[in-house]
């Protein structure tokens, strides 16, 4: 009997401590105009979290820590669960395919490694429009016989003429799942630069700028 319970014990406490992992979870495929979330999730308290990051993507946001602790009974016996996570929001800098390097962390004064995680990027919609751009800026400017004035030549310029439009990477989105936007100006007047510019609050929302051209370089694109 005493070599019974004693394998039983032995038993009970390999399968507690193989309980605590550390893994990493993200989409497996990404757009070069979306940020998404990496997620690193510790079963057990977690001390001591180190990632180096990836040279291939940009930080937008993170890390940032949360919590997660659950109890159960199921006849009679009672079960705790605890989990820590670590999450950034990351935007690839290029297409192709490309691995995030493992984490490292303490997790219940053990020491564990994630996975690398391979995430491979496609272009996405505003790197396509931008190439049709190019595509639609190597063709002939309009006649004059096209029915569209030229506000240089009227001396004046109406919301026809020069407006801004909102593109969204996504639409249906979950709570806590990020989305692009972006703002593109249409003119057929001649600007000189910009003053003064502001952006929308995006009330509701986390946001961060990412990107704002230094230089103003126009191409063609026909607009309905």
């Amino acid at each position: 009997m005493k070599r019974i319970c004693t394998l039983l014990l032995l038993l009970c406490a390999f399968t507690s401590f193989a309980q605590n992992s550390l893994t990493v979870d993200a989409p497996p495929v990404v757009t070069t105009d979306e940020s998404f979330r990496v997620v690193f999730t510790a079963d057990g308290k977690m001390s001591d979290f180190e990632w180096p990051g990836s040279p291939d993507f940009t930080i937008v946001w993170g890390p940032q820590s949360g919590s997660m602790s659950s109890t159960s009974i199921v006849n009679g016996k009672r079960t705790s669960t605890h989990q820590e996570t670590r999450t950034y929001i990351l935007q690839a800098k290029a297409a192709g395919k490309f691995t995030l390097p493992s984490a490292t962390a303490e997790i219940e004064k053990n020491s564990y490694t994630s996975k690398p995680f391979t995430i491979e990027v496609v272009n996405g919609e505003t790197t396509g429009a931008s190439q049709n751009q190019q595509q639609q800026s190597t063709q002939s400017a309009p006649s004059q016989n096209s029915g569209a004035l030229d506000p240089a030549v009227t001396g004046s310029v109406s919301d026809r003429d020069i407006f801004l439009r909102l593109i969204m990477g996504k639409t249906n989105l979950m709570k806590g799942e990020p989305t692009s936007a972006t703002i593109k100006l249409y003119t057929r007047a001649d600007i000189a630069g910009f003053e003064d510019v502001r952006f929308p609050d995006f009330e509701g929302f986390w946001s961060k700028e990412t990107y704002t051209p230094q230089n103003i370089e126009f191409t063609r694109e026909n607009v309905n």
